[in-house]
């Protein structure tokens, strides 16, 4: 599956690092439509609501599936399909879909690991995906995710420690 989307050597440097940029893999006409989608729910958002110590600030729309046809699209994109079944296997799930429109003077979010909350010990199996879709310009300016190369391999998740992230 992931030999027919062309992202096998990539799939090895996911592997290896636990992160992964696929850079121009999404037809423009697509981005173009997610953003309109993500604008217009922007528009009828109850603003001032107050944001989760992860999120930092910023508008986070959620349940993106049952907003706009286009989010399944999203959710069925083969690239990223063929990469959530050779890392997860059969029968993976689609958790959640959600956005989050961060604005300047938006707060960094905490360093946080998306598997936090799922105490799984030390055998770690592979139980999450998170895939993150840049429609525009991914800077630290703006909001951009920071990654720790190489936690995917400590025994143990880093943890929450209510001012920053732990292990053990």
């Amino acid at each position: 599956m992931t030999k027919d989307c062309g992202i096998v050597g990539p799939l090895d440097v996911l592997r290896s690092r636990g992160w992964l940029v696929l850079e121009d893999v999404v037809p423009t006409s697509l981005v173009g439509r997610i953003d309109a989608a993500l604008r217009e729910l922007e528009v009828s958002l109850v603003k001032g609501r107050p944001a989760s110590r992860f999120e930092g600030g910023g508008e986070r729309p959620t349940n993106l599936l049952g907003k706009n046809e286009v989010f399944l699209e999203v959710a069925t994109f083969a690239p990223l399909m063929a990469i959530a079944h050779e890392l997860l296997g059969d029968g993976f799930l689609l958790n959640s879909m959600a956005s989050l429109v961060v604005e300047p003077g938006t707060p960094v979010q905490h360093l946080h690991s998306d598997d936090q909350v799922i105490r799984l010990g030390s055998s770690r199996p592979t139980v999450i995906c998170t895939t993150i879709w840049a429609l525009d310009d991914f800077s630290v300016s703006n909001g951009a995710t920071e990654i720790v190369e190489g936690t995917h391999e400590l025994p143990e998740p880093l943890r929450w420690g209510g001012t920053h992230m732990t292990w053990r």
